[in-house]
C-alpha cells in the first residue's frame, strides 16, 4: 500500500490567506480623515449654529468613532492590529455622549477645564507610548502629529484656566457688573453705534480674550464682551 504523499505547492496554497492583507499606513489615513470629515459633518450640517455642547460632544463622538475604525479596520485589513485604538475611542465616545446628554452649564465647563486637560494629556502620552510599541513603521509618523495636537490641546487647555482664574484676581475689573436674577455679571462694552455686538466667551473663556476683536470692531460700532456665571468677574450662580 503506497502511502499518500502531499504537494507542498498545495499545502501552501491551502494555508496563505484568501483576502491579501494591505500596508498599515492606507488604514490609518483613511481612519484619520474620516474623523475630520465627519466632524465637519456633524458641527457644520447636522448642528449648524449649534451649542457648546453638541458642537464639542459631536466633536468628540466623530474622533472617537474614527479611532475605533482604526482598530477595527487594522485587525481586518492588515497583519498589525492597533487595538490601542479602541482606548481612546472609547474614552472619545463616552465624553461625547455625556457632553451632548447633559449639555453642562457655563460654571461646569469652567470647572472641567481644571480635569480635562490633565486627563487628555495623560491619554496623549499613553497613545505615544502605544504607537512606539504597535510596530507601525513609518505610519506611525501620521499618528505622532496627532497625538502631539492632542498634548498641545490639553497644555492650552490647562493654561486658559489658569489665565481664567488669575485674571479677575490680578487685574481691576473694566466695563461694569450688572445684577441679572440677584447675581453680579460682568460685562465691558466699547465703541459707539449701531448696531451692537455682543460677544460671548466659550469653552471656559473669559471676556479678556476678545481683547482684539473688540479693539477692531469698536472702532465701527458699539461692541460688548460679557462673562459667563463663574467666569472673569461674574459670580458665581
Amino acid at each position: 500500500m503506497n502511502p499518500t504523499t502531499t504537494s507542498p505547492t498545495a499545502s501552501a496554497t491551502s494555508a496563505s490567506p484568501r483576502h491579501p492583507r494591505g500596508p498599515i499606513g492606507r488604514v490609518v489615513v483613511a481612519s484619520l480623515l474620516s474623523g475630520v470629515v465627519g466632524a465637519l459633518v456633524l458641527t457644520l450640517a447636522a448642528f449648524p449654529g449649534g451649542t457648546q455642547s453638541q458642537i464639542i460632544g459631536s466633536s468628540l463622538l466623530a474622533f472617537g468613532a474614527a479611532w475605533a475604525l482604526l482598530g477595527l479596520l487594522s485587525a481586518r485589513l492588515t497583519e498589525i492590529p492597533q487595538r490601542w485604538a479602541y482606548v481612546p475611542a472609547a474614552v472619545m465616545s463616552f465624553t461625547g455622549l455625556a457632553v451632548f446628554a447633559m449639555a453642562p452649564s457655563g460654571v461646569a465647563f469652567a470647572i472641567a477645564g481644571w480635569v480635562w486637560p490633565v486627563l487628555l494629556g495623560g491619554l496623549a502620552v499613553w497613545m505615544g507610548v502605544s504607537v512606539r510599541r504597535a510596530r507601525v513603521g513609518r505610519s506611525a509618523w501620521l499618528l505622532y502629529p496627532v497625538i502631539v495636537l492632542l498634548g498641545a490641546t490639553a497644555v492650552g487647555g490647562m493654561l486658559t484656566s489658569i489665565q481664567t482664574r488669575t485674571t479677575a484676581s490680578q487685574y481691576p475689573m473694566p466695563g461694569h457688573a450688572y445684577t441679572v436674577n440677584g447675581h453680579q455679571l460682568h460685562m465691558n462694552c466699547t465703541g459707539s453705534g449701531s448696531p451692537t455686538v455682543v460677544l460671548e466667551n466659550g469653552l471656559g473663556l473669559s471676556s479678556p480674550a476678545w481683547a482684539r476683536i473688540t479693539a477692531a470692531v469698536g472702532s465701527t460700532t458699539r461692541v460688548c464682551a460679557y462673562d459667563r456665571a463663574g467666569q472673569g468677574w461674574s459670580e458665581s450662580p
